[in-house]
């Protein structure tokens, strides 16, 4: 048997064992036996292992890198729908203005989905670089403030109606506590 041959291992004398190596280059009494990827007890998907197969690890890097692949806006444009119909089907002279507990268990799961979907399609835009940042979006409501002032004379209703307007969307946040200067330098 020549060396490469040989499991090569060191035994507990200090020698290179002499066993016959099974494919992962081990004799069976130094790892050869040991089950590996999907055979592995502990194997749960694969994504970091050594075992995944390249053409799979291939096809997972294309659909990574597919853009369009995550885009949330079809799903949330129907779920939009659907809770607009349902709304639209609430009649507020009835129970004192209130949700019937039929409207609200039909309601209540579909803007959670909401949620989610919004906080979803949040998340994928700010890892491509789509999102606006606070800083970003003040930035961009000081340049239509600029805009409006520099095109509309002094005493216009509508210039103060836009400016407040746009001060508006930055007093709150949507948990309902104000904007403070740490959330302007996130």
């Amino acid at each position: 048997m020549t060396p490469t041959e040989a499991c090569g291992a060191k035994t507990k004398a200090g020698t290179p064992c002499r066993l016959a190596p099974m494919p992962n280059g081990r004799c069976y009494r130094h790892g050869g036996a040991t089950p590996q990827g999907p055979d592995l007890p502990q194997f749960i998907h694969g994504r970091y292992s050594k075992a995944m197969p390249r053409y799979l690890r291939a096809r997972i890097d294309t659909v990574e890198s597919d853009e369009e692949l995550h885009d949330l806006s079809g799903e949330l444009a129907l779920l939009d729908s659907v809770i607009a119909d349902l709304m639209a089907q609430w009649n507020p002279d009835d129970d004192e203005g209130q949700l019937s507990a039929a409207q609200r268990a039909d309601l209540t799961p579909l803007l959670e989905l909401r949620r989610k979907l919004v906080d979803s399609s949040t998340l994928r835009l700010s890892r491509l670089g789509m999102a606006m940042t606070i800083r970003e979006a003040e930035a961009f409501a000081a340049g239509v403030i600029g805009v409006v002032e520099r095109f509309l004379p002094r005493d216009d209703p509508r210039r103060i109606q836009i400016a407040q307007g746009v001060g508006a969307l930055f007093e709150p946040l949507g948990d309902g506590r104000a904007l403070t200067d740490r959330d302007r330098n996130a």
